[in-house]
């Protein structure tokens, strides 16, 4: 088995616990803030690794054209 398949298949493995749980206490809510203030309204954003993709809505609710892209 490679890395890369460890990798992938531990992902699968947790991501539907991660996606149900991870938003719950947002602890980089203050971080995306500064962030988007930091950058004119409309601005693009490509959030790598984005997951279940959490941080991109949020950024796209903070004023931004975020795009979300995971494996």
């Amino acid at each position: 088995m490679t890395e890369t398949h460890t990798t992938c298949a531990t992902y699968d493995q947790d991501a539907a616990d991660y996606a149900a749980h991870a938003w719950r206490a947002d602890a980089l809510a203050n971080s995306r803030r500064r962030f988007a203030a930091r950058l004119a309204v409309g601005a693009r954003v490509l959030d790598v690794g984005c997951g279940p993709a959490h941080d991109t809505a949020a950024l796209r609710e903070l004023g931004l054209r975020a795009i979300g892209f995971d494996r």
